[in-house]
């Protein structure tokens, strides 16, 4: 794998993550309001 090729594939990664971390946060917003009703 070329250097330039890793870097492109942890760009990528980095932001999978970032948007999954996000989804995950908004579900856990939603279950503590649920829980508090």
């Amino acid at each position: 794998m070329t250097p330039e090729l890793t870097v492109e594939i942890s760009d990528s990664l980095t932001e999978e993550v970032d948007r999954l971390s996000e989804i995950f946060e908004v579900q856990l917003q939603h279950k503590s309001i649920i829980d508090s009703q």
